[in-house]
């Protein structure tokens, strides 16, 4: 009896916090918007904070259109002035989002696409701090996907093994966010609201970085293709209900 009334208060307590919860609004997100890219009218420059995507890479092209960007052969855009160094809080607690799709998918290998990097203007493997990547079917791998990488201080790795990359179409837009909570140990990586999650106990602050990227970083071999529509970085860890808030501009 004792254990039935306990279990029922419990599930009273926790309704009324959820009856009692604050309504998520899309409004409240932009007080943690650090950037936002939309790319209208081919713009690289953000619409929120005052930041400039500049190119990087030694070939490949940039193709800016209205709402849009194709990166391709190794070729990226990159930021310098999103750094740990002028915003250390980021290391702790960060989400980035994008919309974007595989225009062509890397044959070999690895590809990073979307990533904090500790040196910048560098798209090299050893300078990732936190990473979107997509493998395909080299080394026998059966199960090509989406995955991510996230290194401590002492470059211990948080991120996932093939038989957890989540799959997506070439030529489909999709919605991603790459999420770090260091109060909870936690990435995430979030795919059309679907989460893959690594914790580890000592995951309380990213490793520090010196610039963020997008585009065809580093694909040995064959490079990918992509093109973003939005990107954007927020300042604060963002669950599941606030990620559902956040609408596209094109939408």
């Amino acid at each position: 009896m004792i254990k039935t009334r306990i279990l029922v208060a419990g599930c009273a307590c926790a309704l009324a916090g959820m009856l009692n919860a604050p309504l998520l609004h899309a409004d409240d997100l932009e007080q943690n918007l650090l950037a936002k890219w939309t790319f209208k009218n081919g713009s690289l420059k953000s619409e929120v904070g005052d930041f400039t995507l500049i190119e990087g890479g030694r070939k490949g092209t940039v193709e800016p259109g209205d709402g849009s960007v194709t990166l391709r052969d190794h070729k990226y855009l990159i930021v310098p002035e999103i750094c740990s160094a002028t915003y250390p809080d980021l290391a702790k607690g960060i989400t980035i989002w994008a919309r974007m799709k595989f225009d062509e998918f890397p044959v070999e290998h690895e590809a990073n696409v979307m990533s904090l990097q500790s040196v910048p203007k560098d798209g090299s493997w050893d300078s990732i701090t936190m990473a979107l990547l997509y493998r395909g079917t080299d080394d026998g791998n059966s199960n090509p996907g989406l995955g991510f990488l996230a290194k401590l201080p002492n470059d211990v790795e948080l991120g996932v093994g093939p038989s957890r990359f989540y799959p997506v179409a070439a030529g489909e837009f999709f919605n991603v966010a790459l999420v770090f909570d260091g109060a909870a140990h936690t990435a995430t990586m979030w795919v059309n609201g679907h989460p893959v999650t690594s914790e580890r106990r000592d995951a309380e602050t990213l490793k520090e970085f010196a610039a963020f990227a997008i585009g065809s970083l580093t694909a040995q071999g064959h490079p990918c293709t992509v093109t973003f529509e939005e990107v954007r970085i927020y300042s604060t860890v963002l669950g599941p209900q606030w990620l559902d808030e956040i609408k596209p501009s094109k939408e």
